[in-house]
């Protein structure tokens, strides 16, 4: 990091202080509380003593968030990577790689499972719904094994939507319009209504929303010497149109007992993936350059049923039950892929030495899908006293399927099928049917020792087994066809979490925690030259952090802030076959993280609301770097190298000020900007030999501002807004693969808009 950017940084935390000092001479408001339910149990959110941070429905509002995207830099710690929308990886303290998701996705109760992925890489994509109706989202910081289970390595993302309300009518409806520089107009349009069906009894809400989003991207001719393909130009060709709901039926049946039951669906098609050639870029207009029509289609169907009974004097229970159905299909250029990766060739001589045969325009469908059924039961404690606990039993069984092809297009890059949904011109594919299934039995009790200090014991112990049946259709090469060999995995392991918290006053606490966190490994995929590929272990670590909240002038400035330490062992890494061609999972060695997060909240003068967050996280691997069985290590990986997609420095910093204009009515203006500090796509850059690694791209930092004016009455608001105000077209994601070139997703250009909403409150 630049001496420039720590003293921006450092100034901006300057700022925040002085105005600290200010703050007693004032006649401003307390923050707001908020309530989480992050420990399974309502707390306020200064209240809990671990590192979670949470945007409330205003402040999502304020901040014009639509999905994942749009909020993701307002927390500490929090990072993604990926190709466009529905094909993200998230991750929380750096703790990222290729596999299972390692941060633990929560739609109200309803666990995410991941589709399968490329060769089982069902982390690459996680779900992300726009963000309508939302009471709140909340983000816990470090493993979370013990109350969310094995795919809370890096932390849990959850996603609380609002309930419906029996004792009044209410309706929301809202329009957005904007333009993108290199794209075009783009709009949105959302719906809520709220009824009371017997009053104080039953209640129904729906929540509706449409996106319309013009791309950015234009296509570019590209051509394919020997065989005159040339691809039509297209224009603005990444666009994203979404359609998606939710349907929430509220029941109380008597004063001790809540049933509550949600629908969501979201209907996504996209146009090209969200990568630009820069290789290709002839001015600052971003560019793609493939020979075949892409696209990408993601639907989701998802189901919660919750019940809550608080009729016992000593403990609380819920009881939750949800199904998620998610489809993807997936159309991508496989072109480069195929004459450079399979064939040995490059696109300006494959069409001499590849066999002679036509093997171009190549396209590479994907059919995804995933069904998981899940419940949890348990209990909470109620009573007053010392001790304090929380028990609980899970359940899930998933299914999966993916289905891949890799067939030859036409000279316009299209691809045609027969009545079985076959390519026509196919040169590849395979069909894998996955099944899991997983039980745990879960726990956490507190105890308070002696006056203001509690000790805290998680446990959570978990039997769980995968297994995998591919069906090798057309291999590239060879005779291997048919169903191989299936794959096995189970694994039994207990979780465990310690924790020392202690209240220095009402409005200042520390603790210290040391908690595990652990990914399953799995069966692989094998690839289309063997008949068989070993399969993966789980990967797991320990996060020992020393953290504290503290709330200083009658709560108008709050400090919180976290140091943190993470071993983490036997990571899962892509490693390629004996080939060279087909990639899969396997374990290497170990790394280490330190790190520190920051967050804090000032409220100098009435109206005005200050906050900034920063982030330091040092990742880096440990020690000797092996070979895992069955695989070759295609890159030298050693000592101290630098963990991929793993930026050192995060910085966020916000100003918020309300203020009466027109009588009663009220202005608005926040600006926000957020930094991020470089990255590598690889650990390393050299590959095994002393040969440079291609794959290897050394990510700059980049930063975002955004601006958002606007006045609201008493049952309306009107804004206007900037976002990338400065039109930063800095890389969040790249990738190369094979001969290609360079890939890579920069932040969506300046986009301009007006945004308009409107309220029904029936009191």
């Amino acid at each position: 990091m630049s001496n420039t950017k720590v003293r921006i940084i450092a100034l901006a935390y300057f700022i925040l202080f002085l105005g600290w000092g200010t703050v007693q001479a004032q006649g401003s408001d307390s923050i707001e509380e908020i309530v989480v339910t992050a420990t399974k149990r309502a707390t306020v959110l200064q209240d809990t003593p671990f590192s979670v941070q949470a945007l409330g429905a205003e402040t999502l509002k304020d901040l014009g968030a639509d999905d994942f995207i749009d909020f993701f830099s307002q927390i500490t710690s929090l990072s993604q990577t990926g190709e466009g929308p529905g094909s993200r990886r998230y991750a929380v303290r750096g703790v990222q790689s290729i596999g299972e998701p390692q941060v633990g996705l929560y739609y109200d109760e309803i666990p995410i499972a991941g589709l399968p992925g490329d060769n089982l890489d069902s982390g690459h994509a996680q779900l992300d719904l726009k963000l309508w109706d939302v009471e709140r989202v909340e983000v816990l910081k470090g493993p979370q094994g013990t109350l969310y289970g094995q795919g809370s390595m890096g932390g849990t993302l959850r996603v609380i939507s609002k309930r419906p309300r029996a004792d009044k009518i209410e309706a929301a409806a809202e329009a957005v319009l904007s333009d993108t520089r290199y794209g075009d107009i783009n709009y949105g349009v959302n719906g809520m209504i709220n009824i009371p069906i017997i009053k104080d009894k039953l209640a129904i809400r729906g929540a509706v929303y449409h996106r319309d989003e013009e791309g950015f991207i234009d296509e570019i001719a590209s051509s394919l010497p020997g065989f005159g393909i040339t691809q039509t130009p297209i224009n603005n060709a990444n666009f994203e149109e979404t359609t998606g709901g939710r349907v929430s039926v509220l029941y109380t049946p008597n004063e001790d007992t809540t049933l509550t039951g949600i629908y969501y669906f979201q209907r996504m098609d996209t146009g090209t993936r969200f990568e630009t050639f820069p290789t290709f870029a002839t001015s600052d207009n971003p560019v793609g350059n493939v020979f075949t029509d892409d696209f990408f289609n993601d639907d989701v169907d998802m189901f919660n049923v919750i019940a809550d009974y608080d009729g016992w004097d000593w403990a609380s229970v819920t009881a939750t039950g949800s199904y998620i159905e998610r489809e993807a299909e997936r159309f991508d250029d496989t072109t480069r892929f195929v004459i450079s990766g399979v064939f040995g060739c490059d696109e300006t001589n494959f069409f001499v030495s590849c066999f002679g045969a036509p093997i171009v325009p190549t396209v590479s469908m994907d059919d995804q899908s995933v069904k998981a059924w899940s419940s949890e039961f348990r209990l909470t404690s109620k009573q007053e006293g010392p001790l304090q606990w929380t028990a609980g039993f899970f359940w899930q069984k998933k299914r999966t399927f993916r289905r891949g092809q890799v067939g030859i297009a036409d000279a316009e890059g299209v691809v045609t099928f027969d009545d079985n949904r076959d390519m026509n011109a196919r040169i590849f594919a395979r069909t894998n049917y996955g099944h899991s299934e997983q039980i745990a039995f879960f726990g956490e009790a507190s105890y308070e020792i002696m006056d203001r200090l509690t000790a805290t014991v998680g446990l959570r112990w978990f039997d769980t087994s995968r297994d995998e049946d591919q069906n090798l259709v057309q291999p590239f090469f060879g005779n291997i066809t048919g169903f191989l060999p299936t794959q096995e995995f189970g694994e039994k392991k207990l979780i465990k979490k310690f924790h020392l918290g202690y209240e220095i006053n009402e409005d200042a606490l520390v603790y210290f925690q040391a908690a595990e966190g652990f990914r399953l490994g799995g069966p692989n995929q094998p690839g289309g030259f063997n008949a068989s590929a070993a399969p993966f272990d789980s990967d797991s670590l320990w996060n020992y952090e020393l953290g504290w909240k503290s709330a200083w002038a009658d709560d108008k400035f709050i400090l919180n802030g976290a140091v943190y330490y993470i071993d983490w062992s036997e990571i899962q890494i892509q490693v390629t076959d004996i080939t060279g061609a087909f990639d899969f999972i396997g374990n290497t060695g170990d790394a280490d993280i330190i790190g520190f997060e920051i967050e804090s909240t000032l409220r100098p003068v009435e109206g005005l609301e200050l906050s900034a967050g920063l982030t330091h996280s040092k990742a880096r691997l440990n020690g000797t770097q092996v070979a895992p069985t069955g695989g070759i290590l295609p890159v030298d990986l050693q000592d101290g190298d630098r963990m991929a997609n793993v930026p050192d420095w995060q910085f966020n910093t916000s100003a918020i000020y309300r203020f009466p204009v027109f009588g009663s009515y009220e202005g608005m203006a926040r600006f926000g900007w957020n930094y991020i500090s470089s990255s590598n796509t690889e650990h390393t850059d050299v590959l095994v030999g002393g040969a440079p690694n291609p794959s290897f791209y050394r990510k700059g930092s980049y930063h975002l501002a955004s601006l958002r004016l606007g006045v609201s009455g008493d049952a309306w608001d009107a804004s206007v807004f900037v976002n990338n105000l400065f039109d930063n077209n800095g890389t969040q994601s790249a990738r190369l693969i094979d001969n290609e070139p360079i890939r890579v997703v920069i932040p969506r250009p300046r986009t301009i808009g007006v945004n308009f909403q409107y309220y029904f409150d029936g009191e």
